[in-house]
């Protein structure tokens, strides 16, 4: 044991390592170990090996060079996932834990119902089943235009595909109030409206406590009277 382990690690650390069903299997599954404060969670790399050639000293397939490319580059592949999600986790001020991370790099596949994307997916599929009627079918596209603007701020800014809900908070907010208004051309009133969607998403995570907070709470979303419209009208 080395003078560290009496600390938490500061990064994410992986091992690569082969898996069978049964030990009388002589085909094997590889494994993607990745391990942080403590923790440990193992991921399938999707690829089969004869266990026999494994060689668990240098943790390598012996005897196959073109197998042993697709490994390194399925290997530095979800190892860029990783922490690409671990950084972009590490700028808030909290320390993200492992199931956050990979929560967060593999959100797509993985489809998380807890992450923002994966609740908004299955929000609109639900609304596509039940609201059949045209004005439902206006309200089904205003929704689908609110994730269309979520994903893409997300991708912008973040550079991520999907977030947890617990690592969104009141500048992601604003700066994405921001974005609707300045990047997207929508007027106060408009942004209102498509913030008030997000909110409705954002909602089903607080209920079912997806989030340790409400980053809403306090977030005034007011909709301006046309004052001076009604003026003229009246004039």
């Amino acid at each position: 044991m080395n003078m560290r382990s009496n600390k938490l690690q500061e990064k994410p650390q992986f091992a690569v390592y082969p898996k069978r069903k049964s030990s009388s299997l002589t085909e094997a599954t590889l494994y993607l170990r990745i391990s942080y404060q403590f923790i440990v969670i193992d991921k399938s790399m999707q690829i089969k090996i004869p266990f026999e050639l494994w060689d668990s000293q240098l943790h390598r397939l012996k005897g196959n060079a073109f197998q042993q490319k697709q490994i390194d580059e399925a290997f530095s592949e979800l190892k860029e996932k990783v922490m690409g999600a671990y950084y972009l986790l590490s700028q808030n001020t909290a320390d993200p834990t492992l199931r956050e991370i990979m929560d967060l790099a593999f959100a797509e596949e993985e489809k998380k119902t807890y992450s923002l994307f994966g609740v908004f997916s299955s929000l609109l599929l639900k609304m596509g089943r039940q609201n059949t009627l045209h004005r439902q079918q206006s309200n089904l596209l205003k929704h689908q235009t609110c994730m269309k603007h979520l994903k893409a701020f997300v991708k912008s800014h973040l550079n991520v595909s999907d977030i947890a809900f617990n690592r969104i908070n009141r500048n992601f907010i604003d700066e994405f109030e921001i974005y609707l208004k300045a990047e997207c051309a929508n007027n106060h009133n408009s942004a209102m409206k498509l913030l008030q969607i997000f909110k409705k998403g954002y909602r089903i995570a607080v209920d079912n406590r997806w989030t340790s907070h409400n980053a809403f709470s306090g977030k005034r979303l007011s909709i301006r009277m046309l004052i001076l419209k009604c003026f003229l009208k009246w004039k």
